[in-house]
């Protein structure tokens, strides 16, 4: 699997890792001096097992996902993989009817994720007011009944807007 395109980098475990923010800085400093375009994917620390080979496969198929990050990692690209789960669940679709509908629920519902759903930090990434953000989530409740100030639901819409856009 290994390319002139394609390497891997494995880390022991340390007191020292490198995290999101170093691979970041080296992939845009990489990129701005040398114009070369990096990604990198953190995968999670595994035991020396059986099953590592399998783990590997796994994390390396996550990978493949298509994604606008430099660095990513295991958690940002399963929801995707999840997502792809709901494509019978007609709960989801009728959310996806939603966005069909009216595209600016997208991205307030990815905004919302993106920022744990802090209201204030959510309006300053749309640059928009606060109480227009809580109005548009109010707005969503009365229509789907799905509460985006709850993790729960909050997660169930951002899954159907994952699952909208890979229908796209």
């Amino acid at each position: 699997m290994l390319t002139n395109n394609y390497g891997v980098l494995i880390e022991k475990i340390a007191g020292s890792l490198l995290g999101e923010e170093e691979l970041d800085a080296i992939a845009t400093t990489l990129e701005s001096d040398f114009y070369i375009q990096v990604h990198f994917f953190m995968g999670l620390f595994h035991e020396k097992n059986a099953l590592l080979r399998d783990l590997f496969t796994e994390e390396q198929r996550l990978f493949r996902q298509k994604s606008s990050q430099l660095v990513q990692t295991v958690e940002s690209n399963c929801l995707p993989m999840i997502a792809e789960q709901l494509t019978s669940s007609l709960l989801a679709r009728g959310i996806g009817q939603l966005f069909e509908k009216d595209e600016t629920w997208k991205p307030l519902i990815k905004a919302l994720w993106e920022q744990q759903g802090n209201l204030s930090m959510t309006a300053k990434a749309l640059f928009m007011h606060r109480n227009t953000i809580q109005y548009r989530i109010d707005k969503f409740q009365e229509l789907t009944n799905l509460s985006l100030r709850k993790t729960d639901g909050l997660l169930f819409a951002y899954l159907s807007c994952l699952l909208y856009e890979a229908k796209k």
